[in-house]
């Protein structure tokens, strides 16, 4: 039986507001919340865009 995928989903809300949405799986969890803050400014790039 294969191990259950976790995933978190963020929202990313620019002061014009407009929205991209953002999800991370397994081992980057624990990693990417304690770096990323509610009401916090952040650049993103290099992110790997698919369908969902």
């Amino acid at each position: 039986m294969a191990t259950p995928t976790k995933k978190q989903k963020f929202i990313f809300i620019d002061a014009e507001g407009s929205k991209v949405e953002g999800i991370i799986f397994n081992n980057d969890i624990p990693r990417m919340s304690s770096i990323l803050q509610v009401y916090k400014k952040y650049n993103i790039s290099n992110a790997e865009v698919k369908p969902i």
